[in-house]
């Protein structure tokens, strides 16, 4: 059954891919390119988090993002931050400068909190997680008219530090709960809109 994160989901990919047609073609290559980009992800929104990024393009080729993230939703809450070098490669005329292909390794920081439910007794329990994983990904950036810009990004981090502090009791499961968990935050991953400059 579809509830409203998952109607608001798939409106907002509508109106991603409307906006990317609507814009027209990317810039072609002997138009010169921004340095700049600032892109927010709103389909985060729908999982309860704010995520939104920066990077700066050196050299035509090098770009350095940092990434700030919050965590607002109804049982958990806290921060991230990360920091992503991508190096862009242009394989294509319509590559150029940040609209093209990149790849690079990252960091990523977390601190959160969350609530924990067992279903069988209805008992709460309550966690605090750090996290800090290093890793690398793979992306591209298309930038559409002057400044709309989309970005599409996936990669994997390993963890340097995974500390689960749970609070006065916690369940049988824990040890599940806490593999599980360093295996999914190990995804990295950016579907995000933004303006280049």
């Amino acid at each position: 059954m579809f509830n409203k994160r998952h109607v608001f989901f798939v409106l907002l990919i509508n109106v991603f891919f409307g906006m990317g047609t609507a814009c027209g073609q990317s810039i072609p290559s002997d138009t010169p390119m921004p340095e700049n980009a600032v892109n927010f992800n709103p389909l985060s929104i729908a999982f309860g988090s704010l995520n939104a990024n920066y990077e700066h393009l050196f050299g035509g080729k090098h770009g350095v993002m940092v990434q700030g993230g919050y965590v607002f939703g109804a049982n958990s809450g806290g921060y991230s931050a990360a920091l992503h070098y991508r190096h862009h490669y242009h394989t294509k005329i319509t590559h150029n400068g940040l609209s093209s292909p990149f790849w690079g390794p990252f960091v990523y920081y977390e601190q959160s909190d969350a609530k924990v439910q067992n279903t069988n007794t209805s008992e709460t329990y309550t966690i605090d997680i750090q996290y800090l994983k290093f890793g690398a990904n793979w992306g591209r950036r298309w930038i559409f008219g002057e400044t709309f810009n989309l970005v599409l990004r996936i990669g994997y981090g390993f963890p340097a530090i995974a500390e689960f502090d749970w609070g006065e009791s916690k369940p049988e499961e824990a040890e599940t709960i806490e593999s599980i968990t360093k295996i999914i935050a190990g995804i990295d991953g950016e579907l995000s809109i933004g303006f280049a400059f």
